[in-house]
């Protein structure tokens, strides 16, 4: 049987518990800020700390001690607020301890706000969790074993159980459709310019500290980017030129959480664009968790990717371009000192209008000589001008080509001893409907070949043995040929 002093101590450590839990329960109440719990971003939390009875005339005095755990996959980055000094655990910050010297009385029955700023790990489970908290001070101590019961508590232990969700960062729609994965509404005509285009972006979770977020849209060729027109947030955009098309790349800074926007731009489309269509443009988003996906060409569903297709129409005012093929030429080379061809030269009228006339320039290399026109359609009169040594400028002119058809003018020429042998040599054309013919039009095709109504087009060049060595054939084999592509001779 127990004696008397071990009954008394034993009811005196009752008393002691019954006191602090008394007391906890009378004197501090805490309340926690439920945070939102998004993967891969910060979260910010929060803490309040009162007198749990106002009016009761009791002073409490600092150090007031708040410590709170986090669950496995988070952690703490700060703590702060005035008055409070915070300090994290090491080594998985998951512990953070703060302490204010500051004092609860019913004038001022409140501490300063504590602010909590944390951060979830990309890999941390999915679900529900809880975040635990504890408040005490020499007037209020915890117990030895606190009762934990959810925000706001008395019993100066309080938990909060937020849900730990996925971040994610996707193309949502074009232009509102919302579907990822869409066609543009209605049929852009080729050759007009400043087309607006828009992306529209959901973010979920991701915060001020996931930066920069990337918009990557790749261009259908015959498609080039011609400025931004607006977005949410502000995007800064550039255009980087590739070989299969543009890349349009965006940035912003960051996205707030949960916050829908749009990137909308303009799109020029080129005279020549394929008609009906469809072009793919293909988009990729992300930031420095999630980086843009790389094959979203491949697979355009998947999250941070989107695709638009886009028709188009022809163009409703009559356009001439070169055709594919643009030039024919035969024989496969052309000889020095005979006369050459057909040269064939290709175009069309890619517009739905009846062109007003057909304009036809070529510049011929040195040496070719124009010697006569076979045949043309539509009618055409070829007129060569300037010397042979310089290179003559050819000039077709006559009938518009009909809307939607096709066109050509097939010509012959003589090379001359002025012909850089073996070649090749350029021939640079130009089209279009001018009247008289266009210089500017010509010189623009001489600078930049690659345009729809330009063309560039080779022919390699020989020159036979007995031509090449001059009169009487001298030392000239007469199963020789010098200069011949492909040959011995040529080198």
């Amino acid at each position: 049987m127990p004696s008397l002093a071990s009954l008394l101590r034993r009811s005196a450590v009752f008393v002691l518990l019954a006191l602090a839990s008394f007391a906890q329960a009378a004197g501090l109440r805490l309340e926690l800020q439920t945070p939102a719990l998004y993967t891969g971003t910060q979260f910010n939390s929060g803490a309040t700390v009162t007198k749990n009875t106002i009016g009761d005339g009791i002073i409490y005095s600092g150090p007031f001690v708040f410590h709170a755990s986090l669950p496995a996959g988070t952690r703490f980055l700060s703590g702060s607020g005035g008055g409070w000094t915070c300090s994290i655990a090491p080594p998985d910050a998951r512990e953070i301890v703060c302490t204010s010297n500051a004092t609860l009385s019913d004038p001022t029955w409140t501490l300063n706000f504590l602010s909590l700023t944390g951060y979830t790990d990309p890999s941390t489970p999915l679900g529900p969790t809880t975040i635990t908290a504890t408040i005490s001070s020499p007037d209020v101590p915890l117990p030895p074993q606190p009762e934990c019961v959810p925000s706001p508590s008395a019993t100066g232990c309080a938990t909060v159980a937020p849900a730990v969700a996925e971040s994610s960062l996707e193309i949502s729609g074009w232009g509102n459709s919302g579907n990822p994965v869409s066609t543009w509404p209605i049929a852009i005509e080729a050759g007009t310019q400043q087309n607006i285009l828009v992306a529209d972006i959901r973010n979920i979770g991701f915060g001020a500290s996931n930066t920069p977020v990337t918009l990557n849209i790749k261009f259908p060729m015959g498609v080039t980017y011609s400025g931004s027109a607006s977005g949410i947030p502000t995007w800064t955009c550039a255009a980087q030129e590739q070989p299969d098309g543009q890349l349009l790349s965006c940035t912003t800074p960051a996205m707030f959480p949960n916050q829908t926007g749009f990137v909308s731009f303009r799109s020029d489309f080129a005279h020549d664009v394929t008609v009906p269509g469809p072009h793919y443009f293909h988009a990729a988003i992300g930031n420095n968790v999630v980086p843009p996906p790389t094959d979203c060409i491949a697979n355009p569903q998947q999250r941070g990717c989107g695709r638009l297709a886009v028709n188009t129409r022809p163009p409703s005012i009559a356009v001439l371009a070169f055709a594919d093929p643009e030039v024919q030429h035969s024989q496969a080379y052309f000889t020095l000192g005979e006369d050459n061809g057909p040269i064939v030269v290709n175009f069309r009228n890619l517009g739905d209008s009846l062109a007003a006339r057909t304009t036809l320039q070529i510049k011929l290399p040195p040496g070719f000589t124009y010697t006569q026109s076979f045949s043309a359609l539509p009618a055409l009169s070829c007129v060569a001008s300037g010397a042979s040594i310089d290179g003559q400028l050819l000039t077709c002119q006559g009938a518009g080509l009909p809307a939607s058809s096709n066109g050509f003018v097939s010509f012959g020429v003589h090379l001359d001893a002025g012909t850089e042998v073996p070649g090749p040599v350029p021939l640079v054309g130009a089209i279009d409907m001018s009247d008289p013919p266009s210089a500017a039009q010509l010189s623009a095709c001489v600078a930049d070949p690659g345009a729809s109504n330009c063309f560039w087009h080779e022919v390699p060049t020989y020159a036979r043995c007995g031509y090449a060595l001059g009169a009487e054939n001298i030392f000239c084999d007469a199963f020789e040929e010098l200069g011949l592509p492909g040959s011995a001779s040529s080198d």
